[in-house]
């Protein structure tokens, strides 16, 4: 009878660990994604500003950018965002499509 109590209550607790765990994480998810959101959050690389720029200033859309380039839409935008950064091939190609050097490309302004 003893250790059933006892198996009882560390099944209680390893349940109760588990949803506190469950639930700081889904706080913890929720803060980060506020946080990013905010104006103080982490700024763009002059990189990711710059390609989103100098494609606005082309009059070109992400997919028209996506498909010169061969890859998708959502891959510019991440670029643009600074969530990805384009490998050297890519970064030629940016260039060459932009009308500008590499060099240009982590300059700020277009």
């Amino acid at each position: 009878m003893g250790l059933m109590v006892i198996n009882l209550i560390l099944w209680f607790l390893g349940v109760f660990v588990l949803v506190l765990a469950a639930v700081a994480g889904i706080l913890g998810i929720r803060a980060l994604r506020k946080y990013l959101k905010t104006p103080e959050g982490p700024a763009r690389s002059p990189l990711a500003a710059n390609l989103g720029q100098r494609r606005l200033a082309r009059g070109m859309a992400p997919e028209a950018v996506a498909q010169a380039l061969g890859v998708s839409p959502q891959t510019v935008t991440a670029w643009e965002g600074g969530t990805l950064v384009p490998d050297d091939g890519q970064l030629a190609a940016l260039a060459g499509l932009y009308g500008c050097s590499i060099a240009q490309l982590f300059q700020p302004g277009p």
